[in-house]
């Protein structure tokens, strides 16, 4: 029997794109923090990968770069799904769930 290998598109983390926007743009991290009215180590944090974009960031976000708030919130929520399909513990307990769950509904009967 040959094992299914799932291909699992790359995602980054959405600090990466504000990055890349702030340096194609030219602005500082100072000076981006000021204009959304976010605290310079927040802004720092998300570009490093250490903060995850909130409802409230997008928005600043989507205003400042004449986007969407739901793209931020899709580029974390793309990132998220990526960290856990790439997690060997998670998905494992991810398929246990149709292991346990064919003793009340045979799924692959």
């Amino acid at each position: 029997m040959t094992k299914r290998v799932e291909w699992i598109p790359m995602a980054f983390h959405p600090g990466k794109y504000i990055e890349e926007e702030l340096k194609e743009r030219k602005i500082s991290q100072k000076d981006f923090s000021d204009i959304l009215w976010i605290n310079k180590s927040e802004l720092n944090n998300l570009i490093k990968w250490r903060r995850n974009i909130t409802p409230k960031i997008a928005m600043r976000l989507a205003k400042a770069f004449w986007t969407s708030e739901k793209l931020r919130l899709n580029l974390q929520n793309r990132y998220d799904i990526y960290l856990l399909q790439t997690n060997k513990t998670e998905m494992k307990a991810i398929y246990d769930i149709w292991v346990r769950l064919e003793k009340y509904h045979p799924v692959f009967a």
